[in-house]
């Protein structure tokens, strides 16, 4: 099973994104959470869907309170509208984490 966990702040969004994950995941079973703010614990993760913009702050912001380490080994997919902010995000999370960019756009509906 992959545990996803899903950070946008658009709940309308998440169907789309699961799809992707679900194309990523193949035939292996899922469990997909959504959170509208980045949650201290990312342990129970094995994928994860950023979205640079949340709301008054950025997932950048919300990352730099969390345990140091938190996205160490993790794959962190980047679905931003906002391509300045998803470069901005990649080059401050790559060195702990695999870090793709896919924007929301490019994901089928």
């Amino acid at each position: 099973m992959i545990r996803v966990l899903i950070v946008d702040d658009d709940p309308a969004r998440v169907p789309r994104i699961t799809k992707h994950a679900q194309l990523i995941a193949g035939a292996r079973t899922l469990h997909v959470m959504h959170q509208a703010c980045v949650p201290r614990d990312l342990s129970g993760y094995d994928l994860v869907y950023l979205d640079h913009d949340l709301g008054e702050e950025t997932t950048y912001e919300q990352l730099k309170r969390a345990p140091a380490g938190a996205l160490r080994g993790k794959h962190v997919i980047i679905h931003s509208m906002n391509p300045v902010g998803a470069r901005n995000l990649q080059a401050a999370i790559e060195d702990a984490a695999s870090v793709t960019i896919v924007p929301l756009s490019s994901m089928a509906p």
